[in-house]
């Protein structure tokens, strides 16, 4: 029986946004002077983080970014089928989505699943990311996760580009 791989996916602003709320706790580390974590980004990551002034949402976005390829880059080497899940479509339409997973991974359709799924109360938290950072934030944000967010279906807040 071959391996399954399953990937449930936030929008990136999603998740820069999560890190920024409590961005105090988040940077305590070492401060926004350096990023606190062993990463390796080229010089073009290292310059636009210089770009944006140091912005943390910026070296958080670069983060994600770099994990998102690594990512990407094992599973090409395994042989393992694979699906990716957004979180918010999952939100959106629950019952669908589970079954959608249920089918991938070769399962049985349960009523206690079904049961359970139907019982949640969900909601999308995936446009609060525009009540935490600000538009230039926004804006380099997109400038660097702009790729994914294409590959992953999201729409652009500011244009093509940033």
């Amino acid at each position: 029986r071959r391996q399954r791989q399953l990937c449930i996916r936030d929008s990136p602003r999603a998740v820069v946004a999560s890190l920024m709320v409590d961005k105090d706790q988040f940077w305590k580390k070492s401060g926004e002077e350096s990023p606190f974590w062993d990463c390796r980004y080229d010089q073009e990551g290292y310059a636009l983080w210089e770009q944006s002034g140091r912005m943390p949402a910026v070296l958080t976005a670069l983060q994600w970014v770099h994990m998102y390829k690594l990512a990407e880059k094992e599973v090409a080497g395994c042989d393992v089928g694979y699906t990716k899940v957004r979180y918010e479509d999952y939100v959106d339409a629950p019952k669908k989505t589970i079954g959608k997973i249920i089918e991938f991974c070769g399962l049985e359709k349960s009523r206690n699943v079904e049961l359970w799924v139907s019982d949640v109360a969900y909601s999308s938290a995936n446009r609060k990311f525009r009540e935490i950072l600000d538009e230039r934030q926004i804006e380099w944000i997109e400038r660097i996760v702009g790729d994914q967010l294409d590959e992953l279906g999201y729409a652009r807040v500011c244009g093509k580009g940033g």
